[in-house]
């Protein structure tokens, strides 16, 4: 499933609900944040606590943060977001875009490298915040939802409204939640069993 998230400067995400995005995506961590005009991307963590450790010294930060589970492509360094479109703007990417991806690199390399680079290469990286562009790469990746950001600070989320917001953190999906076992009900009072056709009947 993966999960990705976008982080305004001065909210900070409390621990439980990072160890809950980690073991609910345990493939590898990683995020980028705008400094001085840069754009700084850490990943490859393969333990909460190397994620969390450098994580938390940029915790007040705009950042955005993402945690995988592999679908495509070895579990690796390589194959973890983010991902740097060029040195001015990088994103990450929650879902599977078809056609791309194989046993070694995931699915998001190659859309990073097919459509995306080529794409910033000849038009600028402002391009990607076009509402023309924006129509034509969200009809292209269907469910999944990509979130960039650039070495000024300036974001996009694509196909926001397939994700949630919650107390001013934008979610990609709800694995930040714990899970909840549904609770069922069952009246044994009000059955009636017909040991001859082995039937339960719910009245």
């Amino acid at each position: 499933m993966c999960i990705a998230i976008y982080k305004p400067e001065g909210k900070v995400l409390s621990l439980a609900t990072l160890k809950e995005c980690y073991t609910s995506n345990p493939d590898g961590a990683g995020f980028m944040y705008a400094e001085s005009k840069k754009l700084h991307i850490e990943k490859g963590f393969f333990s909460f606590q190397s994620f969390y450790d450098a994580f938390q010294k940029h915790e007040n930060k705009q950042a955005v943060i993402h945690f995988r589970i592999k679908t495509h492509g070895k579990i690796d360094t390589t194959n973890c977001h983010p991902f740097a479109v060029n040195n001015a703007i990088g994103f990450v990417h929650n879902g599977i875009i078809s056609g791309f991806g194989d046993a070694n690199h995931s699915d998001t390399i190659g859309f990073n490298q097919s459509i995306l680079q080529p794409l910033v290469s000849k038009w600028g990286n402002l391009a990607l915040f076009q509402d023309p562009i924006i129509d034509l790469i969200e009809g292209r990746i269907g469910y999944s939802k990509l979130v960039f950001l650039d070495r000024h600070g300036n974001h996009k989320i694509m196909n926001e409204h397939k994700g949630e917001w919650d107390d001013g953190v934008w979610y990609s999906n709800n694995s930040y939640k714990p899970y909840v076992a549904p609770i069922t009900t069952y009246d044994w009072k009000d059955s009636k069993y017909d040991w001859k056709k082995n039937v339960t009947t719910i009245r």
